[in-house]
């Protein structure tokens, strides 16, 4: 079974594409135009289902996925709607420079100086300045100039804080 931790959203399944296991994919980032993954996770019945990808290609905004092993109707018809991720293992190398910040939801905070602050639970992009919010309502501002490190693999940032903010 694959973790939340372990996947990246990719978008939604709006809906069953040709009769050969195509779906029409909404997307909500631009991952894609990056990478093509060998496995997808769809969220069926609460548990993230791997599937492999047997075709990408773009349609529009949309995509059209071909998935194996889904072709049959009662399971394409469950799979409409869901939400489909991308295995964080599969990213490219350099795919922490392109992170979609409504990714970093989940991520354990640090200060260099005072250690863990909390884990985001909302990324607020609508200001002028990104900020992000903890668990404990602590509320951060994140900047490049901030960032002293970012892990993917164990979902920590630490950030170099002006004294007086924390």
């Amino acid at each position: 079974m694959l973790l939340d931790n372990e996947l990246i959203e990719l978008g939604i399944i709006r809906k069953s594409y040709g009769t050969g296991g195509e779906f029409l994919l909404s997307v909500k980032n631009e991952l894609l135009e990056h990478f093509t993954p060998r496995f997808v996770a769809v969220c069926l019945d609460g548990l993230n289902v791997p599937f492999a990808v047997e075709s990408l290609r773009e349609r529009g905004a949309d995509y059209v996925i071909s998935l194996a092993d889904t072709q049959n109707q009662s399971l394409r018809q469950r799979m409409v709607g869901q939400r489909i991720s991308v295995l964080r293992r599969e990213l490219p190398a350099d795919y922490p420079e392109q992170l979609p910040v409504d990714q970093l939801v989940g991520f354990s905070v640090y200060d260099s100086e005072k250690g863990y602050l909390g884990k985001i639970v909302e990324v607020n992009d609508q200001t002028a300045n990104l900020l992000i919010m903890l668990d404990n309502e602590l509320l951060l501002p994140l900047h490049d100039d901030l960032i002293e490190e970012l892990s993917i693999d164990s979902q920590r940032l630490t950030l170099a804080l002006p004294e007086g903010l924390v």
